[in-house]
């Protein structure tokens, strides 16, 4: 698997009622050394003890088309990926399962993440202009841009979209403008994000995930840690991180 371990490693604790145990955003808190934590990554280490889970196995977003494992745990783009880079399979793909009302929520505990573009200070004249028009462009008609992975044969996305004005776009669209990729953007857009109960922490997505859960469980998975010190670890730093954010 890759990162989205790390957010299900989080959906875990929280499934067996522990969000408030893990994390007190009042006091900019973080607690992984409770059960619920330790049961959620024991879970997680019994798929590599019994070799179901080979961490070392390599590129996770080409091991499902190479036969390296018959169910992953990773992002939508993982689909329409496959279906680029190994367009002698044919690949497709459900919602599952099905998502609930707008007005409920659920129990897993998305974390914020951002995007950022960036024009080198090294640029200037038409270069400049160009890239300070395509920003402009693609923040005020996002349109061109983003139905780019959706109409591309094969598609580059598959989910969510986390762009109000190009859902409005789609939603005053006629059935005969759309395809089934734009069609799942929709309904996992309008049905899905609502009902995520987004963990309220100031440590986002990149760090949180990326730089910090997902190599402890990795090192957990290679036996260069325990599950405990991984705890003590994930409680000290992120509580220090969460605390100096407050500030």
């Amino acid at each position: 698997s890759y990162t989205e371990a790390a957010n299900a490693f989080l959906d875990m604790i929280q499934m067996q009622g522990a969000r408030d145990k893990m994390l007190d955003p009042v006091a900019d808190v973080w607690n992984f050394n409770i059960p619920e934590a330790k049961k959620a990554m024991e879970t997680f280490k019994w798929f590599v003890d019994n070799k179901v889970y080979d961490p070392t196995s390599g590129d996770p977003f080409t091991s499902f088309p190479n036969k390296l494992g018959a169910m992953l745990l990773i992002g939508p783009w993982n689909v329409g990926a496959s279906m680029t880079n190994f367009p002698e399979l044919e690949v497709g793909y459900l919602i599952m399962p099905p998502f609930p009302t707008a007005s409920s929520k659920l129990v897993l505990g998305s974390i914020v993440s951002y995007g950022s573009l960036f024009i080198s200070k090294r640029v200037e004249g038409d270069v400049e202009k160009a890239a300070l028009t395509f920003i402009k462009e693609i923040m005020t008609n996002p349109v061109g841009l983003y139905d780019i992975p959706f109409y591309t044969d094969p598609p580059y996305w598959v989910g969510a979209v986390c762009n109000k004005k190009y859902i409005e776009i789609l939603q005053g669209r006629s059935a005969g403008e759309m395809n089934e990729f734009t069609q799942t953007a929709l309904t996992a857009t309008n049905d899905g994000l609502p009902a995520i109960n987004t963990l309220d922490t100031r440590v986002t997505e990149p760090i949180l995930i990326r730089q910090i859960i997902h190599p402890e469980m990795t090192s957990v998975f290679l036996g260069k840690k325990s599950i405990d010190e991984m705890m003590e670890y994930l409680t000290d730093y992120l509580t220090k991180q969460e605390k100096e954010m407050a500030d």
